[in-house]
C-alpha cells in the first residue's frame, strides 16, 4: 500500500478520535501560535489543518484564515466546527492558493509528508515577500530521556511519522531567516521561517 492510502486509511478512522486524543501526545500547539505572531488582518494558511486543532486561536486574531488537508475525513470535522474557514482538500506539496499569505502554520503534520521537502518548498511559495511560517513537528530526543528515543521512533514509523527531518537545512534554502526551538529535552521542536527568497 502506497503512502498516500496509508494515510487516507489512518486518518478515516483517527478523524472521529483526533480531538479527543491528541492533547495527550502533541504538546505546544499554543506556543507554535504564539511564533506566528499573529496580528489583526493578517492572512493565514493552516497546511495540513486536520480537524481545526489550530483555527480557534488564528480567528480570535483574524478572519482571513484558508486551511488545507489531504484527508476528506478530518477536513469535514473541520468545516462543522469553522463555517466560515475556507477549507481546501487537496495535497500541501503542490496547491497553489490564489493569493500568498501573511503567516502559514503546519503542527504536527510535515512529518506525515513522505515528500516532506517538497511541503515545506511549496509553503514558502504560498507565502508573500515578508511572511512567515512555523512549523511544529516531533524531534530527536536527548539529554535525559535520549535512551528512550529508539523506542518512540520505532512507534512514530509504525504510524508513518518520520521525526528526523533535515528541517533546518531544508528551510534555509527557501528562507532569509530561520530560528529553531526545542522542547522536552527534543520532544518536539518549533521552527520559525521568516521572509521567503523569491
Amino acid at each position: 500500500m502506497n503512502q498516500e492510502k496509508k494515510i487516507k486509511r489512518y486518518y478515516r478512522f483517527h478523524s472521529v478520535i483526533y480531538d479527543a486524543t491528541r492533547w495527550l501526545f502533541l504538546f505546544n500547539r499554543q506556543k507554535a501560535l504564539l511564533n506566528l505572531n499573529l496580528k489583526e488582518g493578517d492572512s493565514v494558511i493552516d497546511f495540513a489543518c486536520g480537524t481545526g486543532l489550530n483555527l480557534k486561536t488564528i480567528l480570535n486574531k483574524t478572519k482571513k484564515v484558508s486551511a488545507i488537508d489531504f484527508s476528506e475525513d478530518m477536513l469535514k470535522i473541520a468545516r462543522n466546527k469553522f463555517k466560515e474557514v475556507n477549507f481546501i482538500q487537496g495535497d500541501a506539496c503542490s496547491y497553489k492558493f490564489e493569493k500568498q499569505a501573511d503567516k502559514i502554520i503546519c503542527t504536527y503534520s510535515l512529518s506525515l509528508i513522505e515528500n516532506w521537502q517538497e511541503a515545506v518548498k511549496n509553503m514558502s511559495r504560498n507565502l508573500n515577500e515578508n511572511g512567515t511560517l512555523v512549523i511544529l513537528d516531533f524531534h530527536k530526543w536527548h539529554g535525559i530521556i535520549g535512551v528512550f528515543y529508539p523506542l518512540f521512533r520505532w512507534w512514530l514509523r509504525i504510524h508513518s511519522v518520520n521525526s528526523e527531518m533535515s528541517l533546518e537545512g531544508e528551510l534555509k534554502k527557501y528562507f532569509q531567516s530561520v530560528e529553531m526551538k526545542t522542547y522536552f529535552w527534543g520532544y518536539n521542536l518549533i521552527a520559525i521561517a521568516h521572509r521567503p527568497l523569491k
